[in-house]
């Protein structure tokens, strides 16, 4: 079982339930922190300067996500309702920077603003620190709420090394291999080539679509493969995501990368981020 959202997860005074603009104190909100059978997926979607980034590909992604649930508790309608709520929510919330999240089930369309933790600029500079969980996510196209993953993932992200409490963990499958961070992707660097994992094992994540164009804007090579536990000290390394854009790791486990000091991954971040900023200037 699973729950739509914690009170936690919640930022400002109102949430969209449906087609209506709710009080965080309502009864409806309260009803949708019990736990739920109903299958539930969402997306996290960021504001800048009150315009949503991406949207389109955050669009098609949730619809993707609806379409992999069982055809009989799909939510037809959920799309529309998204795209109507979306600026109707920002506009209430006077949001000019945050992530809003999206969750959606057979019977409800959930939007709110949700809780953010954007790396801070020590982060950017001296690279994060990474732990590793064992774990393979089923339908890993889908994003989907699932209560055995959310506790797996939070007990793995106790871990602590150099002194300090993990910023992450990335996901090791049966093979050994790298997949994905828990809520982020995961590139790898070595000769000016970038390694990504194969779509079929991986969310196939927004900002990681972004990242490609710019490695190939940059004239970089791209394999799409797995980096196996065994070779990580080869490489240099980042994560991507809504919340994080390009964002150097400094070390998995006890492998240290100092991928920080990589003026490749500087030059991805760069490119990535001049893509955000023509994207945002063509939104009206």
């Amino acid at each position: 079982m699973s729950v739509y959202l914690t009170k936690q997860q919640v930022v400002g005074s109102y949430v969209t339930i449906n087609s209506s603009l709710v009080s965080v104190e309502s009864k409806e909100l309260e009803e949708l922190t019990q736990p739920t059978t109903e299958p539930l997926v969402y997306e996290v979607i960021r504001v800048i300067n009150s315009k949503v980034l991406f949207k389109e590909d955050h669009i098609a992604r949730l619809t993707k996500s609806i379409e992999k649930v069982e055809a009989q508790k799909q939510n037809s309608s959920a799309v529309e309702i998204v795209q109507t709520q979306l600026p109707k929510l920002i506009s209430r919330l006077q949001l000019v920077n945050g992530n809003l999240r999206v969750v959606v089930s057979p019977s409800i369309v959930l939007v709110h603003q949700n809780v953010h933790h954007y790396p801070t600029e020590e982060m950017r500079r001296n690279g994060v620190i990474l732990g590793e969980v064992q774990v393979t996510r089923e339908n890993p196209n889908m994003k989907s709420i699932r209560q055995n993953y959310t506790t797996t993932v939070s007990e793995a992200m106790k871990q602590v090394y150099f002194g300090q409490v993990v910023f992450s963990v990335l996901l090791i499958n049966s093979d050994q291999c790298y997949t994905e961070g828990s809520h982020s992707n995961v590139f790898f660097v070595k000769n000016n080539t970038l390694y990504t994992t194969p779509d079929n094992l991986v969310l196939i994540g927004v900002t990681r679509k972004y990242v490609l164009q710019a490695a190939q804007a940059l004239g970089m090579n791209v394999v799409t493969q797995c980096v196996h536990t065994s070779e990580l000290y080869q490489f240099k390394a980042f994560l991507s995501g809504t919340s994080l854009n390009v964002l150097p790791i400094h070390s998995v486990g006890n492998v240290i990368l100092e991928s920080e000091k990589d003026q490749t991954i500087k030059n991805l971040e760069n490119e990535y981020l001049q893509i955000v900023h023509r994207y945002l200037d063509a939104q009206e």
